[in-house]
């Protein structure tokens, strides 16, 4: 009678391991399916953005630059916070600049605009076919006759960049 109840206790344990481990298998599984699909749409949104920088103008005194972006793909784009730019100056000198900060570095969206004129239909957002317009502040102003270069990234990561002269 001893082993009848050591027997069934042995199968219960036995039976709640195996279960216990189908459960963890299949929650793996699924976790690593949703981190897939999730990659799978970010390489889709990455595919489609597409955008590019058409024009920079330099400051009369170079201490900022206003550069035109053109949203040449099919995916809208927003939370320009999340964006970089990143100022590389002719002498060498590389510059992360944060958007909005109360002092220079600073850049700041100028607002989007649609065949020249400022846009209605959703303004904040960069839809395709619009342009924005930043305002990038320096931290120092660049020198006189040269070369300098933008880059300007998205927050999914696609990224267009620009030389300004002053």
């Amino acid at each position: 009678m001893e082993n009848l109840f050591i027997t069934i206790a042995c199968i219960a344990l036995i039976l709640l391991g195996t279960v216990s481990y189908a459960s963890s298998s299949l929650s793996s599984a699924d976790a690593i399916t949703n981190s897939f699909k999730n990659a799978l749409e970010r390489a889709g949104e990455i595919s489609r953005t597409d955008i590019r920088a058409t024009v920079a103008t330099t400051a009369v005194d170079g201490s900022a630059v206003e550069i035109t972006l053109s949203n040449d793909g099919t995916t809208s784009l927003r939370n320009f916070s999340r964006w970089d730019v990143i100022v590389r100056y002719q002498d060498g000198d590389t510059v992360w600049v944060p958007y909005a900060a109360a002092t220079a570095p600073t850049w700041s969206d100028n607002g989007t605009f649609l065949d020249g004129s400022p846009d209605v239909f959703e303004p904040g957002i960069l839809n395709p076919a619009e342009t924005l317009k930043i305002n990038v502040r320096l931290s120092s102003a660049v020198a006189d006759n040269s070369t300098n270069l933008a880059v300007i990234s998205t927050a999914n990561g696609v990224k267009t960049q620009i030389a300004f002269v002053h």
